[in-house]
């Protein structure tokens, strides 16, 4: 499973990020345009979260195709062929619910405003993309590294564990046992050497 959806408190966050996002959008719209900002949160919002169904298919596209093992020919078109379908995708359906505004709700020229807001939506939606393939790559090397982490943490404890094992053949009793009879032998016989031989 996509790890932004993992849990309902990220779900949550990325909703509201994703809702701050889209009337940062829509403000932009409608300053570039004539159309007041209510008609372009009616008209983008629902188009806006559609890119969200756009995030976990690229995850699995950028795990396919780790950075390090992969060509940079086959990357380049894998997600422009990727990002052509999304973009794409995302004309089709914006131009389909216009179109059913259009039909539905009278007062406002929806087609009009989706023609005039294309170029800037299909740059927001190419930079959009085009981010999340970076956070998607970033996250995997943040995997990677730690997964390196763990398993150097893992080697020294086996290290540690080897030492240890080693000490502890090395001091065995029967060993202490012996050196110290020999040590109280040479005190009875020799005692100025069991200075010299503690």
């Amino acid at each position: 499973m996509h790890p932004l959806f993992n849990t309902v408190s990220r779900i949550f966050i990325l909703l509201v990020c994703w809702a701050a996002l889209t009337l940062s959008i829509s403000v932009l719209i409608s300053s570039t345009t004539a159309f007041e900002l209510i008609d372009c949160l009616i008209l983008f919002t629902p188009l806006y979260f559609l890119c969200l169904l756009f995030i976990p298919p690229n995850y699995y596209v950028c795990k396919g195709l780790p950075l390090g093992q992969s060509s940079w020919l086959i990357l380049l078109s894998t997600h422009g062929l990727t990002v052509f379908v999304i973009v794409a995708l995302w004309i089709f359906t914006g131009e389909a619910y216009a179109t059913l505004l259009q039909n539905y709700l009278t007062g406002s020229d929806w087609l009009l405003l989706f023609d005039e807001s294309r170029y800037i939506n299909l740059s927001i939606v190419f930079i959009q993309f085009e981010m999340i393939v970076l956070i998607h790559y970033l996250f995997f090397a943040i995997e990677k590294t730690r997964d390196l982490e763990q398993a150097a943490l893992k080697q020294k404890l086996l290290v540690s564990q080897a030492e240890l094992q080693t000490l502890k053949a090395t001091v065995h009793p029967h060993f202490l046992f012996n050196s110290l009879n020999t040590l109280a032998n040479i005190a009875l016989s020799a005692p100025e050497q069991a200075h010299r031989f503690c």
